[in-house]
């Protein structure tokens, strides 16, 4: 996608600019009167990838702004009124639960409506504001093989492309209209598309594994989870001891859980398995949460891992935002 697509938009887009010396509205016209109106579709394009990316950097803003305390807010679940751990927070783990329910205020339906968070209203605020200061200042401030025949993974990857090298928009149009017409644009195509290839896949490990680690975890809870419910069931005489699980399943769940479950006599393992949750790692991985807040909570929970997490919350969501402005 990036030779066939990336390289060729972006070579097209800096030569026009870097020669006729406009943006990307001026640089249609330039070509042809009749054809002006794909310069304004640009423009439109841009501007509601605009307000989408603001919610992202408000986002962003936020944790930077809370990453100044310790400990870090999304490091351990909140006390309920009777000073237990709540809940909620138990059932899941205390960085999702700070996304969805201290940043977001997430109702349990999207019908219930309410008046815009006064947090997330407030960051938003500050990013546009940065965003018109750099802009008022100008340019100088700122899988596997048969996967290839399917059409919605290339539709995935051009999606990604576009947004993350962002050709079409217009806007290297209006960048390379500041560079002399000497400059050679190919080299600087081929520059940028790889550059933004090793930036993606670095990201791409990074959540992936992340993402991995956060549904191999939630999966040994729910084995840990049936293991009590079968201590449960003999203490109240309801199953044999002899399907008492093994003390060792504590240290190593993944492993040990399976081989004893499997070796079960078949009459005993036929009476608990209507008591237990289905454990499935793949399954897991289909409730891990998708969409743009991912990386926000991935970063937020490996960070919750690291000695010194308040040093390295703030230089990564500095990042985070500094990338998003840029962007």
């Amino acid at each position: 996608m990036m030779f066939f697509v990336g390289i060729p938009l972006l070579f097209l887009e800096m030569a026009a600019g870097q020669r006729m010396r406009q943006g990307s509205i001026g640089v249609w016209k330039v070509i042809s009167p009749w054809i002006g109106g794909v310069g304004y579709t640009s423009l439109m394009v841009c501007i509601i990838v605009g307000l989408y990316y603001s919610v992202l950097m408000a986002w962003n803003l936020f944790y930077l702004v809370q990453s100044f305390q310790s400990p870090l807010p999304w490091l351990l679940c909140p006390l309920s009124q009777n000073s237990s751990v709540d809940s909620e927070c138990a059932r899941t783990n205390p960085t999702t639960y700070f996304w969805y329910r201290k940043v977001l205020k997430a109702t349990d339906e999207i019908e219930v409506d309410g008046k815009p968070l006064l947090h997330l209203s407030a960051s938003v605020l500050v990013i546009w504001l940065i965003i018109c200061i750099s802009m008022i200042k100008g340019p100088k401030s700122t899988g596997k093989v048969p996967a290839l025949y399917s059409m919605e993974v290339w539709r995935r990857t051009g999606n990604q492309l576009f947004l993350s090298l962002g050709p079409g928009f217009g806007s290297f149009t209006a960048i390379s209209s500041y560079i002399p017409r000497s400059n050679n644009c190919i080299i600087d195509a081929y520059a940028v598309a790889f550059l933004n290839l090793l930036a993606s896949l670095t990201t791409t490990v990074f959540v992936f594994a992340v993402m991995g680690h956060l549904v191999t975890d939630s999966n040994e809870k729910c084995y840990l989870m049936n293991a009590k419910k079968v201590m449960d069931l003999i203490i109240a005489q309801v199953l044999p001891p002899e399907a008492h699980p093994p003390d060792s399943l504590y240290y190593d769940p993944s492993s040990i859980y399976p081989k004893w479950l499997n070796n079960l006599p078949e009459h005993i393992k036929n009476r608990i398995l209507p008591n237990l949750t289905e454990c499935d790692l793949s399954k897991e991985l289909n409730k891990v949460m998708f969409g743009p807040g991912v990386v926000i909570v991935t970063f937020s929970d490996i960070i919750s891992l690291f000695s010194g997490p308040t040093f390295w919350s703030i230089i990564t969501f500095l990042l985070l935002v500094n990338l998003g402005l840029s962007t």
